[in-house]
């Protein structure tokens, strides 16, 4: 057994080839491709994308084998890059990025499914000019399917059932991140928003940023207690409290 590695190969100035082969830690191997392009000029420019293809195949230490192939389209929007946010360099308020993909999973008994994703994120930093504020991230789901709004994930599951995640349009997903120091309430969590997963038979409710009892702070603030999940299948439901 030896460590997973990836291998990076340089093709042109704004393209990557990464391929993949070996055992991870965790007994899985890899093999497979990913790459990465740059389009329509340096990343700062508006409009700008990166494109992610992949084709790999993730073998557990059962024997099991799962195979994913599949795009993401990164895009600048307004242009500009996180030094420029920091610095507030060209007069840079704000950084959007979005987000759109979709990946064909093969499982190893040969069944076939299709998930996808579409969101936007929205980075703002609260003191331009200075290192050590706060780079503040806001997602949203940027799809509207049948009729609900604010989707950033669907498709169909293992089982074979529909499924969508949606982040209502009223309670974004929001995380914080300190800039030169790490903190356990700016890192890893957000501290506001809520994410809902929904199929046929089950649904799960993630609310961020709540107290000890489960209540929403308000006002927001940047060390809540934890998340509340609310699980419900067919007519039973559980509520849990899990502190961050």
């Amino acid at each position: 057994m030896f460590q997973e590695l990836p291998t990076v190969d340089s093709i042109g100035a704004n393209k990557f080839f990464i391929s993949y082969t070996g055992v991870s830690n965790s007994g899985k191997y890899r093999s497979g491709w990913d790459s990465l392009t740059i389009i329509k000029g340096p990343w700062h420019t508006p409009g700008a994308q990166i494109i992610s293809q992949y084709n790999y195949t993730i073998t557990n230490s059962n024997g099991k084998k799962m195979t994913l192939v599949g795009f993401d389209t990164i895009t600048n929007v307004n242009g500009d890059n996180l030094f420029y946010l920091i610095n507030g360099t060209n007069g840079c308020t704000s950084l959007t990025t979005t987000h759109v993909g979709t990946a064909t999973v093969t499982f190893d008994d040969g069944s076939v499914r299709t998930w996808h994703h579409s969101r936007q994120k929205v980075r703002t930093y609260s003191t331009p000019g200075s290192f050590g504020g706060v780079i503040t991230a806001t997602i949203t789901g940027t799809k509207n399917v049948l009729t609900y709004t604010g989707i950033e994930a669907w498709g169909t599951n293992r089982n074979g059932e529909l499924f969508y995640g949606q982040i209502p349009v009223a309670s974004p997903l929001i995380y914080g991140y300190t800039v030169g120091s790490s903190t356990s309430c700016t890192h890893f969590w957000p501290y506001s928003g809520v994410y809902i997963h929904q199929n046929i038979l089950s649904g799960l409710k993630v609310t961020f940023g709540v107290g000890s009892n489960g209540a929403i702070l308000n006002p927001i603030e940047p060390c809540p207690y934890g998340v509340k999940l609310d699980w419900t299948y067919l007519s039973a439901s559980k509520e849990v409290i899990v502190a961050y």
